[in-house]
């Protein structure tokens, strides 16, 4: 299932968040900078892989890490935040191109399962600084991607998910330090039974078109309930994120 949104990459639900990368170990511009700043010991594994030359496109590297905010405060068993570096270039100075992306996708496709990803969310791979136009990218993201028995989020870029104020920054460092599956504790989501209602997905997002829907949307002015997109709208049920704070995860990369 294919769940599109303009909100920031940084403040979906899901638990894995995927980074366009290169494979020289650069991570400068673009949501790769911020995935640097956000996750800078992943940065550094992705970094000194690249340095030995082990990473080449159509290889994947999925990083289970803690985000800088609470590098010092281990807490909790269950957190769930995860990166996949994605590459859609060699060198950070080139041009993304259609079949680098397409490798990617096909690695993704027949390996997230037995990785343990339970639900992703996807820029626009290869769009932006990459140079690929998003037509031709969408229509192949679609077709490896919209059968998929997981939820899959793609972040289509707008003006206000790149340019963020303070607010947007803690909002951002709240959200990266809550399990993905928090929300199922809410004293709001408990007493609405949608903790365990088969319409809401496993990151707590419901789609429009039955009563569930209906009923989160009227509780969606509460700080527990955001709507993420209001063009395509869906509700996403969280609890309030600084209240909950992760475990230290010992840092795992499968290539």
């Amino acid at each position: 299932m294919i769940i599109y949104t303009d909100t920031n990459l940084f403040l979906s639900p899901a638990q894995t968040l995927v980074n366009t990368v290169n494979t020289v170990g650069v991570m400068g511009r673009g949501i790769a900078k911020d995935f640097k700043h956000y996750y800078p010991r992943m940065f550094e594994h992705y970094r000194t892989i690249c340095r030995a030359h082990q990473l080449d496109v159509g290889q994947l590297i999925l990083s289970k890490e803690e985000p800088v905010l609470w590098r010092r405060k281990p807490t909790g068993q269950q957190r769930e935040r995860w990166v996949l570096n994605f590459p859609t270039k060699r060198h950070w100075r080139a041009k993304s191109k259609l079949d680098y992306v397409e490798n990617g996708l096909e690695k993704f496709v027949k390996t997230y399962a037995q990785r343990g990803i339970k639900s992703v969310s996807f820029p626009q791979l290869g769009v932006g600084n990459g140079g690929l136009k998003w037509p031709v990218v969408q229509e192949m993201m679609e077709d490896y991607l919209g059968s998929l028995d997981i939820p899959v989020y793609i972040h289509i870029y707008h003006p206000h998910t790149d340019h963020y104020d303070q607010d947007d920054k803690k909002a951002i460092e709240a959200n990266l330090n809550v399990a993905h599956d928090a929300w199922r504790q809410c004293e709001a989501v408990l007493a609405a039974g949608f903790d365990q209602d088969p319409n809401v997905n496993v990151d707590g997002v419901v789609l429009p078109g039955n009563e569930t829907y209906d009923r989160a949307q009227a509780l969606a002015g509460t700080k527990e309930l955001r709507l993420i997109d209001q063009e395509r709208p869906a509700i996403w049920l969280q609890r309030d994120s600084h209240s909950a704070e992760p475990q230290v995860e010992q840092l795992e990369l499968d290539i």
